[in-house]
């Protein structure tokens, strides 16, 4: 997906993967306008979900697109249950 655009454009694994894993953070904005997390939880959580898109950047590419869907799949479960089961 976006990792094989990149690096048809870039051809730098490691700068494929930083750069995709600096948009997986950013996308997460979107929690924060929504009103799902407040701006100190958002400031915090970055850092942590650019080292996530790291890990799936990593098993993207050692282990493919599904297996990295349903890595992501299992990390958000747990707080997505909590969040619709109120």
């Amino acid at each position: 997906m976006l990792n094989e655009l990149l690096l048809n454009i870039i051809n730098n694994i490691v700068y494929v993967s930083l750069i995709s894993s600096l948009a997986f953070a950013l996308i997460h904005i979107f929690n924060l306008l929504n009103g799902i997390e407040n701006r100190k939880y958002f400031l915090i959580t970055f850092p942590l979900r650019f080292a996530f898109g790291l890990f799936f950047s990593f098993i993207y590419f050692e282990y493919g697109l599904l297996n990295s869907i349903i890595l992501h799949f299992l990390v958000d479960f747990p707080a997505l249950y909590r969040i619709y089961k109120k």
